[in-house]
């Protein structure tokens, strides 16, 4: 992960938008438009590298040469899911920053699903780590127990409405859409555009649950990374709850969720199921 990353680094300095977009990230992306922070979904490759020609023409128009990074700090989710957050700068030719001086930015990367001993040799380059979301806002605080308290009742509340089948409100007051989902069934992430989009495909889920005898999700214990001031994640482990409270499996099942701070409080805009993930009781 920490190779792909640098690699990123080194292609966007040299601004190479084709390679970017076909060897570092993943289509479909939450990758925000130049001078937004909530994201914008880009949902195929040629898109990411609009996207990305765009970031370099508003950045050059700034005065921007080059990007460096202060730090770096990667966390392996399972087997195929990692999370790293970075402190960076973009600097001019002088080597003075362009403000704001430091900037943080949160990517939620996967491996993609070909083995690559079944690949051909030309086609190798198409496994590996990709960018599936990107998250960017001026360089972190310290985090309050406050916000993390914030962050948990949000999420808790976004429980409370699973467990009452309101995928409506859901849809209206807990996601921000353009919003990317990676269910534990998805073969590959799906982006949702609109809130009547989301609100359909949770329906269907919790339809599909309930014929199977799903009564309620139950936590098993979560925790939250205050990643700078209106940008969370947590991490949580739940199970989907028989009416006589056995699990239905797989039970313990890790999720990782990514919270943006809007004027209307903390929204849901990533939902990523992965493989494996031991999460610390903290209720």
């Amino acid at each position: 992960v920490t190779a792909h990353m640098r690699r990123y680094l080194q292609l966007f300095n040299q601004q190479q938008p084709d390679v970017i977009a076909r060897e570092i990230y993943g289509a479909p992306v939450l990758l925000p438009a130049p001078g937004e922070e909530v994201p914008a979904l880009a949902l195929t490759t040629p898109s990411v590298r609009e996207r990305m020609i765009e970031l370099f023409r508003v950045a050059k128009s700034n005065g921007w040469k080059r990007s460096v990074v202060h730090e770096m700090r990667t966390e392996v989710a399972g087997a195929d899911m990692a999370f790293v957050t970075m402190t960076y700068s973009r600097l001019r030719a002088a080597g003075e920053a362009i403000p704001p001086i430091r900037r943080i930015a949160h990517y939620v990367l996967a491996t993609t699903n070909t083995d690559p001993r079944y690949l051909s040799a030309k086609d190798r380059t198409d496994w590996g780590w990709r960018i599936l979301s990107v998250a960017s806002q001026p360089a972190a605080h310290v985090p309050t127990p406050q916000a993390i308290a914030e962050v948990k009742r949000a999420m808790h509340g976004y429980l409370q409405l699973l467990n009452a089948k309101e995928p409506h409100k859901i849809a209206e007051e807990v996601y921000q859409t353009p919003l990317m989902i990676r269910g534990l069934q998805d073969d590959a992430p799906r982006g949702l555009l609109t809130a009547a989009a989301a609100q359909t495909r949770l329906a269907g889920i919790l339809h599909a649950l309930t014929q199977k005898g799903w009564h309620k999700f139950a936590s098993h214990g979560m925790r939250v990374h205050m990643i700078a001031a209106g940008l969370a994640r947590i991490e949580m482990s739940s199970s989907r709850l028989l009416k006589d409270g056995t699990a239905m499996p797989p039970a313990h099942t890790p999720f990782s969720y990514l919270w943006v701070k809007r004027n209307s409080g903390w929204r849901l805009v990533g939902v990523f199921g992965h493989a494996r993930l031991t999460v610390p009781a903290d209720p």
